[in-house]
């Protein structure tokens, strides 16, 4: 499981877009995510901080059922309070990585080619 850290205040807060965050984020009535992360204005604000509360809360109990020690939350309404500008949009742009890391597999689907074990069939193929 990948985790995306957001530092604000001092504290390392982990992201976590997990199947949970992504139907608890569409109850909040979000149905394009890049798109109210691009928005403005206080909806799209309150919007951003009640998903990464999400988010943020999915990654604690990830984090918790892998064994690491328990590690920080924080509110929606205390993000509003508190952020300032730039933390909004270091805020915005850790919960589109948190997005891209998510849909991300865990495992690659390529296979690796051993040349050296295709070269060996060959030669027993043909001997």
């Amino acid at each position: 499981m990948k985790f995306t850290k957001w530092e604000f205040g001092g504290k390392d807060y982990y992201l976590s877009y997990n199947i949970m965050a992504a139907h608890q984020i569409y109850d909040l009535g979000v149905d394009d995510l890049p798109e109210t992360m691009a928005g403005r204005g206080a909806k799209s604000l309150e919007l951003s901080c009640r998903v990464a509360e999400v988010m943020i809360q999915q990654g604690e109990l990830v984090r918790r059922y892998m064994g690491y020690d328990p590690g920080n939350v924080i509110a929606a309404d205390a993000l509003m309070l508190l952020m300032g500008p730039k933390e909004d949009y270091s805020l915005r742009s850790a919960i589109m990585a948190a997005v891209l890391d998510g849909l991300k597999s865990e495992t690659d689907d390529r296979k690796e080619i051993d040349l050296g074990l295709i070269e060996l069939q060959k030669k027993t193929e043909n001997s």
